[in-house]
Protein backbone atom coordinates (compact mmCIF):
# COMPACT_ATOMS: atom_id res chain seq x y z
CA UNK A 1 0.00 0.00 0.00
CA UNK A 2 1.57 3.97 -1.13
CA UNK A 3 -0.13 6.46 0.47
CA UNK A 4 -0.06 10.28 1.17
CA UNK A 5 -1.18 12.84 4.06
CA UNK A 6 -0.97 16.01 4.20
CA UNK A 7 -2.37 19.13 5.54
CA UNK A 8 -4.53 21.16 3.29
CA UNK A 9 -5.39 23.93 5.63
CA UNK A 10 -2.97 23.54 8.75
CA UNK A 11 -4.37 21.56 11.03
CA UNK A 12 -8.62 21.97 10.16
CA UNK A 13 -8.04 19.88 6.66
CA UNK A 14 -6.56 17.00 6.55
CA UNK A 15 -5.79 15.04 3.11
CA UNK A 16 -5.39 11.56 2.82
CA UNK A 17 -4.34 9.58 -0.46
CA UNK A 18 -4.09 5.51 -0.62
CA UNK A 19 -3.01 3.59 -3.02
CA UNK A 20 -3.03 -0.42 -4.00
CA UNK A 21 -3.84 -3.04 -2.12
CA UNK A 22 -4.02 -3.22 1.78
CA UNK A 23 -3.70 -5.48 4.73
CA UNK A 24 -5.82 -5.21 7.56
CA UNK A 25 -2.52 -4.33 9.74
CA UNK A 26 -1.36 -1.87 7.00
CA UNK A 27 -5.47 -0.52 7.32
CA UNK A 28 -5.00 -0.04 10.70
CA UNK A 29 -1.39 1.69 10.66
CA UNK A 30 -2.76 4.23 8.67
CA UNK A 31 -5.75 5.03 10.85
CA UNK A 32 -3.61 5.25 13.96
CA UNK A 33 -0.94 7.71 11.60
CA UNK A 34 -4.42 9.91 10.97
CA UNK A 35 -5.73 9.76 14.42
CA UNK A 36 -1.91 10.54 15.61
CA UNK A 37 -1.98 13.62 13.37
CA UNK A 38 -5.12 14.65 14.29
CA UNK A 39 -4.63 14.70 18.35
CA UNK A 40 -1.01 15.87 17.97
CA UNK A 41 -1.82 19.03 15.54
CA UNK A 42 -5.64 19.69 15.08
CA UNK A 43 -7.91 22.10 15.91
CA UNK A 44 -11.23 20.82 15.96
CA UNK A 45 -12.96 20.23 14.00
CA UNK A 46 -10.37 18.48 11.76
CA UNK A 47 -12.06 17.50 8.18
CA UNK A 48 -10.92 14.67 6.52
CA UNK A 49 -10.61 14.08 2.28
CA UNK A 50 -9.96 10.44 1.84
CA UNK A 51 -9.06 9.96 -1.84
CA UNK A 52 -9.68 6.64 -2.37
CA UNK A 53 -9.45 7.28 -6.37
CA UNK A 54 -6.58 4.41 -6.81
CA UNK A 55 -7.49 2.43 -3.51
CA UNK A 56 -7.36 -1.30 -4.27
CA UNK A 57 -8.62 -4.69 -2.11
CA UNK A 58 -8.70 -4.45 1.68
CA UNK A 59 -7.43 -7.11 2.64
CA UNK A 60 -9.21 -9.15 5.75
CA UNK A 61 -13.00 -8.87 6.77
CA UNK A 62 -15.12 -6.10 6.02
CA UNK A 63 -16.28 -6.22 10.08
CA UNK A 64 -12.13 -5.57 10.65
CA UNK A 65 -12.10 -3.30 8.27
CA UNK A 66 -15.27 -1.34 9.70
CA UNK A 67 -14.30 -1.45 13.51
CA UNK A 68 -10.85 -0.04 12.26
CA UNK A 69 -12.10 2.62 9.95
CA UNK A 70 -14.50 3.54 12.95
CA UNK A 71 -11.92 4.80 15.07
CA UNK A 72 -11.31 7.62 13.07
CA UNK A 73 -14.36 8.24 11.82
CA UNK A 74 -16.10 8.66 15.33
CA UNK A 75 -12.71 9.95 16.82
CA UNK A 76 -14.31 13.27 18.84
CA UNK A 77 -11.97 15.76 16.65
CA UNK A 78 -13.31 15.20 13.40
CA UNK A 79 -15.95 17.08 11.54
CA UNK A 80 -16.82 16.30 7.99
CA UNK A 81 -15.29 13.16 6.54
CA UNK A 82 -15.11 13.43 2.62
CA UNK A 83 -14.32 10.44 0.37
CA UNK A 84 -13.08 10.95 -3.00
CA UNK A 85 -13.76 7.84 -5.60
CA UNK A 86 -15.56 6.83 -8.51
CA UNK A 87 -17.01 3.67 -7.07
CA UNK A 88 -20.21 1.40 -7.89
CA UNK A 89 -23.41 3.23 -7.23
CA UNK A 90 -24.32 -0.33 -4.95
CA UNK A 91 -20.56 -0.13 -2.62
CA UNK A 92 -21.56 3.61 -2.08
CA UNK A 93 -25.17 2.71 -1.29
CA UNK A 94 -23.81 0.22 1.37
CA UNK A 95 -21.33 2.93 2.85
CA UNK A 96 -23.85 5.39 2.42
CA UNK A 97 -26.23 3.12 4.97
CA UNK A 98 -23.43 2.17 7.49
CA UNK A 99 -22.57 6.07 7.44
CA UNK A 100 -25.60 6.98 8.35
CA UNK A 101 -26.88 4.41 11.10
CA UNK A 102 -23.53 5.64 12.45
CA UNK A 103 -24.24 9.28 12.29
CA UNK A 104 -21.53 10.47 10.88
CA UNK A 105 -21.15 13.79 8.69
CA UNK A 106 -20.10 12.58 5.50
CA UNK A 107 -20.27 13.02 1.52
CA UNK A 108 -19.04 11.53 -1.36
CA UNK A 109 -17.42 13.69 -4.09
CA UNK A 110 -15.55 12.79 -7.62
CA UNK A 111 -12.97 15.68 -7.18
CA UNK A 112 -10.61 17.03 -4.70
CA UNK A 113 -11.94 20.79 -6.04
CA UNK A 114 -15.60 19.51 -5.43
CA UNK A 115 -14.86 18.62 -1.70
CA UNK A 116 -12.90 21.74 -1.08
CA UNK A 117 -16.37 23.57 -2.45
CA UNK A 118 -18.05 21.06 -0.17
CA UNK A 119 -16.59 22.15 2.74
CA UNK A 120 -16.71 25.73 2.05
CA UNK A 121 -20.40 25.73 2.10
CA UNK A 122 -20.62 23.63 5.43
CA UNK A 123 -17.90 25.34 7.64
CA UNK A 124 -17.88 28.93 7.55
CA UNK A 125 -14.57 29.12 10.10
CA UNK A 126 -12.21 27.55 6.92
CA UNK A 127 -10.79 29.91 4.43
CA UNK A 128 -11.94 30.23 1.47
CA UNK A 129 -10.78 27.10 -0.27
CA UNK A 130 -11.05 28.66 -4.01
CA UNK A 131 -7.71 30.21 -3.31
CA UNK A 132 -6.10 26.73 -2.17
CA UNK A 133 -3.68 26.09 -4.28
CA UNK A 134 -3.66 22.63 -3.46
CA UNK A 135 -1.68 19.70 -5.60
CA UNK A 136 -2.74 16.97 -5.23
CA UNK A 137 0.09 14.51 -4.46
CA UNK A 138 0.10 10.94 -5.85
CA UNK A 139 0.28 8.27 -3.32
CA UNK A 140 4.34 7.49 -3.20
CA UNK A 141 5.46 6.50 0.56
CA UNK A 142 5.62 2.97 1.05
CA UNK A 143 3.51 1.75 4.37
CA UNK A 144 5.59 -0.42 6.32
CA UNK A 145 3.89 -2.33 9.44
CA UNK A 146 5.78 -3.37 12.34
Amino acid sequence: MNYAIQWIVPHRVLYVAVAGDQTLAELRGLIELEIDTIEAEGDPPVHLIVNNTQLGEIQGSRRDSMETLNRVIKHPQVGWLIFVHQISTFRQLIGAIILRIARISWHNCRTIREALDFLNKQDASLPDLKAVDFAQPIPERDFQTG
